[in-house]
């Protein structure tokens, strides 16, 4: 029965829509100095809602710890069209980080990024196109880490990461 009402409750929260969403103009160079006051002022009503829309497109931040095989295979579960978060955009990139870091205080998320067989290629679970990856200096460490995480050190930025490793992470559907 706690699953039932648990399923309820996620099913029931209202979704912030991205276009209600006050579009922000920053530098995708400069770097947010307190998260705290951007996220709230930028993205009003983020942290209640726990998801937000974009187009036609929801992403939903999930809090139970999964590795990421497992994580991808519950957002195509929940969701007819669900698949780990794809990120192509300044904006949601932001968005994301905002909904994991500041309303969850989560440091590590799965996203939907992979390594295409150890070949240096990286690509999405939904199968969209790689064309934005604000990678952290350093990273990908090709060919050793295979997924792709949020915020690992600096917020908003992506590293790879060992895939078994259980952490919180983002689904995306349609909506």
């Amino acid at each position: 029965m706690k699953t039932l009402s648990a399923v309820c409750a996620l099913a029931c929260l209202v979704l912030v829509s991205a276009s209600d969403v006050p579009d922000v103009q920053a530098d995708p160079e400069v770097d947010v100095g307190d998260w705290d006051t951007y996220c709230p002022t930028a993205f009003p009503g983020l942290c209640k809602s726990q998801s937000f829309t974009e187009g036609h497109t929801v992403y939903t931040y999930f809090t139970h710890h999964l590795n990421f095989t497992d994580a991808e295979m519950f957002c195509r579960r929940k969701y007819r069209d669900g698949h780990l978060a794809s990120i192509h955009s300044y904006r949601i990139n932001r968005l994301v980080t905002c909904l994991t870091t500041h309303c969850n205080h989560a440091a590590r998320v799965w996203i939907g990024g992979f390594e295409l067989f150890r070949s240096g290629r990286f690509t999405w679970t939904d199968g969209t196109h790689w064309d934005y990856s604000p990678w952290i200096a350093g990273f990908p460490v090709r060919f050793t880490q295979a997924c792709v995480e949020l915020n690992w050190n600096i917020r908003g930025t992506w590293s790879d990461h060992s895939c078994y490793l259980r952490k919180p992470f983002v689904c995306k559907h349609s909506f």
